[in-house]
């Protein structure tokens, strides 16, 4: 399970000194030594997390982390962490019974969305078609400009709701473990129940990731490729992410462990032939739903940031 802390971004890494110099270091850590509390790793997954930019090439730091000898070094250290009981939740499936929806900002006024979740995909669907058609158009007239701004996979600004664990004296899984995060000071924490028998499809890696786009393809290449080519360590032929419309006439979510987010976060992975998808603005833990099984509670919990940390307010 050394694959937990292993996972970095994509590319490959010369033979760098930086990364010489860290690895020797590393190599002098005795990981049975390392004391990890819930918070430590949580603090830390949440560094990942939120260090992870689905939209531009990876960082100095990120190549360096890449390099063979800097990842045979944190192996040791990897294993200790996956070994640690306070990491278990992290290969785990989705935990029906504690599901929460994380509000941030809760003063921000939101409409509700309009229609139901059938309804909402079909426009979403709509709305990626007429996105490819003006990419492809200004592409053709401006082929040296770049064009950006569309790199996640998710059914973002769909109107769906994600949700993601109750984490014990954390709040949730969202709090810590957000993409793209807006550095948000406060958050309304909204328990869920979700439908017991609905049908989630689990991911727990690349190669769940490949089969769920492979089984439903949606081409983006004209809007995604300009953004995840610097990204994601692949240049050549068509960029897919699932068509959440059609994936939805046969599930009613899909949830991400923090092992696949690990694992597939900024990879190339190849869904056919000269074909390339990634994974990209997903959240760990967290499960879009596609379908209106999911009831919120008439009230949540506020918590609000402190120094760095989550803590209760309400």
């Amino acid at each position: 399970m050394a694959w937990a802390v292993l996972g970095t971004a994509g590319g490959k890494a010369p033979d760098l000194p930086p990364a010489r110099a860290l690895s020797d270091v590393l190599t002098e850590v005795d990981p049975t030594t390392l004391n990890m509390g819930s918070r430590d790793l949580l603090a830390a997954l949440s560094d990942t997390v939120t260090s992870a930019m689905g939209w531009q090439p990876p960082h100095a730091e990120d190549v360096v982390l890449a390099h063979p000898a800097v990842r045979a070094a944190l192996t040791p250290i990897a294993d200790v962490v996956a070994d640690n009981p306070r990491s278990g939740w992290w290969t785990a499936p989705l935990d029906r019974d504690t599901q929460i929806y994380t509000r941030f900002e809760p003063t921000t006024v939101v409409g509700r969305p309009r229609g139901t979740a059938a309804e909402r995909l079909r426009r979403w669907r709509d709305g990626i078609a007429d996105q490819e058609r003006a990419a492809a158009q200004y592409r053709a007239s401006h082929p040296s400009t770049p064009l950006g701004g569309m790199w996640w996979v998710t059914p973002a600004l769909a109107g769906l709701d994600k949700t993601t664990r109750a984490l014990p004296d954390a709040g949730s899984a969202a709090l810590w473990l957000t993409e793209d995060e807006m550095g948000w000071e406060s958050a309304d924490l909204v328990p869920c129940t979700v439908d017991p028998h609905a049908l989630v499809l689990e991911i727990d890696g690349p190669d769940a990731w490949a089969s769920l786009v492979a089984s439903y393809p949606l081409d983006v290449t004209s809007s995604r490729a300009p953004d995840w080519w610097g990204a994601v360590d692949a240049h050549e032929g068509d960029w897919l992410i699932p068509d959440w419309s059609a994936v939805a006439a046969d599930f009613a979510g899909v949830h991400v462990s923090v092992l696949a987010w690990l694992m597939t976060s900024g990879e190339a992975v190849s869904p056919r032939p000269r074909a390339t998808t990634t994974l990209a603005g997903w959240d760990p833990d967290a499960t879009w739903w596609l379908t209106d099984g999911v009831h919120h509670a008439d009230t949540g919990h506020l918590w609000v940031r402190q120094d760095q940390n989550w803590v209760r307010a309400s």
